[in-house]
């Protein structure tokens, strides 16, 4: 009985706080309607001063789901314009205007009722009295081709390209359904692919030989050209996955054209790139090697360069594959081994060097694999001088050799230190103030950038420093961060994010910056030092101490420290001394 008590209890508590949410939202809601309705109708006047009669038409046209009521303006009777009320969206989605036309044809003006971009930048633009002024007495098919622009120095593309979208359409809305014109039907993807095709390759007929190759995951269909040539439809994966897209290639390794099919990219912004005919038309004439080394880039002010990077990685992918396995077009160039500004004379007894580090190699198609005889060659315990063999390797066997001599000498050998890079010493110095010196080890990889070491008045290493990459996932680019070593134990001293483009959001992708530390924050810091072992942190040891959750940032950052922490254990920098 008491549990039935409690049951009812509870009830009681729950109604009463739905209740009381009712009596505050819904009065507050409808408040907040006939406001915005009040200003609509207040705006309807505004645009034609002269309208004595509104007469609401929505529901003799068809129904739109931008397009959510028509006003009809009258004088005398006679209709004077026509105003419609659009749903649009900028960098958001919600932004309500409205837009009317007169009988002239004529934009008359444009009134924003809500607004739901961001304070300073989308929402400033769209609030200005001097964005609404473009609206103002232009024809509508002027405003219909070219839209308005940016003003007061906005860099609010994003926003201006979402309402310029949203005006067009009501618009061309109008043209068809007040003034007769004919109305636009959207090419379909299959409707695109047949006419590229057709401008790919005049005149051609195309036969399918995709079962003819083992082509990479990403190609979907490979047709060759009648005329000579191949048209492959193939996939890239932007900001999100899984966008179609289709290249044409003569015989002669030169693309004929590029189209986007399909793309689930961000509307008004990836989508808006790859379906830009400017886009588009930047791959007409380009050869494979040069679509290799340097992909297209972004076109019309736009920002999306995770949709950009998505496209070139595809491309490189399938034009290295159009290159070399339907042209049968062969590398034979050689890679290019570099000989680094290092010190090859050292003492007897003493430490080998990272042998590896002396060269750096590089290839006109990829990255080459290296390799050196030094093992075998030198002994550091023997004075003399000896010839170490580098021989860089790439993916089509093409070899090139490179020597270098190394000297062992009896007695103490002179130190020569190679500078640091001036925005790099700056780092250094806030980590390291008491150094005499310091010096670029010339060590790089895909997540190490560099490795620098500070040094004694007797040139003796007191401290070494990996520069990293640590990335954000698709929220931000990169970080770059500065670990600090002690070589005596391998232990981290300090660890300093120099460049921070972290952002923070919470499970349901909203930002909630300042809610916890930030990435560069001494409290996230303070957890590495000491540390001396991958996998001493974890990302919950971070979210902790940090009180939010980096769901992108913090992992990223983690393995990038444990491996600078690995390469440190593996190589004992600095240890020698």
């Amino acid at each position: 009985m008491k549990a039935v008590k409690i049951i009812l209890s509870l009830l009681v508590v729950v109604v009463a706080c739905m209740l009381a949410i009712y009596l505050v939202e819904g009065p507050t809601s409808k408040i907040i309607n006939d406001r915005l309705d009040a200003e609509a109708n207040e705006a309807l006047y505004e645009m034609f001063d002269t309208a004595d009669e509104v007469e609401k038409v929505t529901d003799d046209y068809p129904e739109d789901d931008s397009i959510t009521e028509i006003s009809v303006m009258k004088s005398n009777g006679t209709q004077i314009g026509v105003v419609y009320k659009v749903e649009g969206a900028g960098y958001n989605p919600g932004i309500q205007f409205l837009i009317g036309v007169d009988s002239n044809d004529n934009v008359k003006g444009f009134k924003l009722l809500q607004n739901t971009e961001t304070a300073g930048i989308g929402k400033d633009l769209i609030e200005s009295a001097e964005f609404a002024a473009q609206f103002t007495d232009v024809p509508r098919t002027t405003i219909q081709t070219d839209g308005v622009d940016l003003v007061n120095g906005s860099t609010a593309g994003i926003t201006l390209s979402g309402i310029n979208k949203s005006v067009q359409y009501a618009l061309a809305y109008h043209g068809v359904n007040f003034k007769g014109e004919e109305a636009v039907v959207p090419e379909t993807p299959e409707e695109k692919v047949e006419r590229l095709k057709s401008e790919f390759f005049e005149g051609a007929t195309y036969t399918d030989v995709t079962g003819d190759y083992s082509e990479p995951d990403l190609v979907l269909e490979i047709l060759e050209a009648s005329t000579g040539g191949f048209v492959v439809t193939a996939i890239f994966n932007g900001y999100v996955v899984d966008s179609v897209y289709i290249i044409g290639v003569g015989t002669d390794g030169l693309v004929t054209g590029y189209g986007t099919i399909t793309t689930n990219e961000t509307e008004g912004i990836g989508a808006d790139l790859v379906l830009d005919e400017e886009f588009e038309q930047q791959f007409i004439g380009l050869d494979l090697t040069t679509l290799i080394d340097t992909g297209v880039d972004l076109v019309g002010g736009s920002t999306a360069v995770m949709t950009l990077a998505g496209v070139n990685e595809s491309l490189n992918m399938i034009a290295d594959f159009i290159k070399k396995d339907l042209l049968n077009v062969q590398d034979t160039l050689a890679p290019v081994i570099e000989v680094l500004p290092k010190q090859t004379e050292f003492e007897a007894g003493s430490d080998a060097p990272l042998w590896d580090t002396f060269v750096s190699v590089s290839d006109n198609e990829e990255v080459a694999s290296v390799e050196n005889d030094a093992s075998e060659v030198v002994d550091m315990d023997t004075a003399g001088t000896y010839t170490v063999t580098y021989t860089a390797t790439d993916t089509s066997g093409n070899i090139a050799t490179e020597t270098i001599d190394f000297t062992i000498v009896e007695g103490a050998v002179e130190i020569i230190l190679i500078p640091v890079p001036g925005d790099i010493e700056t780092v250094l110095l806030a980590l390291d103030p008491s150094a005499d010196a310091y010096s670029d080890e010339l060590i790089s990889d895909d997540v190490i950038t560099g490795v620098y070491t500070s040094r004694d008045v007797d040139k003796n290493i007191t401290s070494v420093f990996y520069s990293i990459l640590s990335g954000n996932g698709s929220w931000a680019s990169d970080n770059l961060v500065m670990v600090q070593f002690d070589p005596t134990t391998n232990t981290i001293v300090k660890v300093n994010v120099y460049v921070n483009n972290a952002s923070y959001y919470t499970s349901e992708y909203a930002p909630n910056e300042g809610v916890g530390e930030n990435l560069d924050s001494e409290v996230i810091a303070d957890e590495w030092i000491g540390v001396g072992a991958v996998g001493s942190l974890t990302e919950t040891d971070l979210d902790t101490v940090a009180g939010t959750t980096a769901e992108e940032s913090f992992p990223a950052l983690i393995e990038a420290i444990d491996y600078a922490i690995q390469y440190q254990l593996d190589n004992n920098i600095g240890g020698a001394n």
